[in-house]
């Protein structure tokens, strides 16, 4: 039996451990590709079966992480996945937070939980700072509760952690309860994804 509990309660007081304020190194990736890359079955797995998944797309591994018309993304109009090729992270678990965040973003997809204030959220031009904030915190949750459930390694986790950090504090206006919601939205999507919560009610949309 998976507790959910337990895993949000191990990754909360993990967040509360890191400290803000400590430098976020967005430096994920090597400078060549690594061909001896070693994948996780047991994530591998996970995302084969998971419930109505999205597609999942890796940029030719020509395309250098470091050139800064691609990116990592999800983009809930085609409902696609955008990666760079695992071997040109330096870790396969930061390749996989960083997959996991994506699946957070592919959660709040009309077809599967529906959150209301991701309707707009491929254009940045018309969506809120605070909107933008507040996904990319339950995403980044989403990333740290199935880092912790496959246990993967303590670098990968408090990147996790850091990143959480981060939205937080651009949008200081965010208050505790609102932030309570956003775990809550985190653990009903960890719940969807683990299979526990099968069903799912398009018309019911999550608050703004």
């Amino acid at each position: 039996m998976i507790d959910i509990k337990q895993i949000s309660d191990k990754a909360l007081n993990l967040l509360k451990e890191v400290n803000q304020a400590e430098f976020f190194s967005t430096d994920h990736y090597r400078h060549e590709p690594n061909t001896k890359f070693e994948r996780n079955i047991m994530i591998d797995d996970f995302i084969s079966y998971l419930p109505d998944k999205p597609n999942k797309r890796f940029y030719i591994l020509q395309i250098k992480p470091h050139k800064l018309e691609f990116s990592n993304s999800y983009n809930i109009e085609t409902d696609i996945i955008n990666l760079f090729h695992p071997s040109w992270f330096k870790s396969m678990d930061i390749y996989y937070s960083i997959l996991f965040h994506e699946i957070g973003h592919s959660t709040g997809h009309k077809k599967r939980l529906n959150r209301a204030y991701l309707v707009n959220y491929p254009n940045y031009l018309i969506t809120t700072e605070k909107r933008k904030c507040k996904e990319e915190i339950v995403a980044e949750l989403i990333a740290l509760f199935l880092s912790v459930y496959f246990e993967l390694d303590d670098k990968t986790l408090i990147k996790c952690c850091k990143y959480i950090n981060i939205y937080i504090e651009k949008s200081r206006d965010l208050t505790s309860k609102e932030l309570v919601k956003l775990v809550k939205y985190a653990e009903k999507s960890l719940r969807y994804l683990l299979g526990i919560e099968k069903e799912n009610n398009p018309n019911i949309k999550e608050e703004d």
